[in-house]
């Protein structure tokens, strides 16, 4: 098309690339939870988010579980920061005895441009934005541990930011009709596990969506947007954030 249009020559970017550092002492990756330690769903998970919004991640980019002190928290930052352009955290970004992330951006010289949304599940999450050596921003996007809120903050925070980073606008969201009563979430955002059933053109809320749990997540197809101060009633037109189509996945 380029060609046929007569350029010769055209300037493009280059696709973003990502590092992911887990945290948490009380982590397993291997085998059952068991003695009081659960196992690591997100180390598996997020580096194919990241590649389906246009990152290129290493399997030696992903570095966990990193120790819950602050030293060994800002030595992995530094290190991943030194080759990435985005690095994801998981966990930390509360402000307990073992959350030592806020600390260790402050260690680095970094700025918020997100610190926590107001949003269920999922608002701890946060963006911060450093400077390299050579002039260039990085960032560090701070996922929280538990896992639905971590998509959560992949959807509505780490996916604009890639979009941004590659020259892209995000589309418009499209409108589902609630078959069901969405419950809202106060003062908050409540973004809400549905499946869509494209037959009836209606959108149903999933169960087993703890923020911790993963079973509705894996049935969903998107999260519906209950507004702050709002539910969602039967019949009611909602905007939805889709869950990115991985490959071998279905559309229909």
């Amino acid at each position: 098309l380029a060609a046929a249009c007569g350029h010769d020559t055209l300037r493009v970017r280059r696709a973003p690339r990502a590092a992911l550092l887990v945290f948490g002492d009380e982590l397993l990756t291997a085998g059952p939870p068991a003695a009081g330690r659960i196992r690591d769903a997100l180390g598996p998970a997020v580096p194919a988010w990241l590649r389906r919004y246009g990152c290129q991640v290493r399997p030696s980019d992903v570095v966990g579980p990193v120790a819950d002190t602050l030293p060994a928290h800002v030595a992995a930052l530094r290190s991943a920061l030194a080759n990435a352009d985005l690095v994801c955290t998981t966990g930390g970004t509360m402000n307990g005895p073992v959350d030592h992330l806020h600390p260790t951006l402050e260690a680095l010289g970094a700025d918020y441009v997100v610190n926590t949304v107001a949003v269920r599940p999922g608002f701890p999450m946060l963006l911060a934005r450093l400077t390299g050596p050579d002039g260039r921003a990085r960032f560090v996007a701070g996922l929280p541990g538990n896992p639905q809120s971590a998509i959560v903050a992949l959807v509505s925070l780490v996916a604009p930011l890639l979009a941004g980073l590659q020259g892209r606008s995000m589309p418009l969201l499209p409108q589902v009709t609630l078959a069901e009563a969405v419950p809202g979430r106060g003062d908050h955002t409540h973004l809400a596990l549905v499946r869509l059933d494209r037959a009836a053109g209606v959108a149903s809320p999933v169960r087993h969506v703890g923020s911790a749990m993963l079973r509705g997540l894996a049935g969903a197809d998107g999260f519906a947007v209950i507004r702050p101060g709002t539910s969602g009633q039967p019949g009611d037109r909602v905007p939805i954030v889709p869950l990115p189509l991985f490959p071998g996945e279905r559309t229909s």
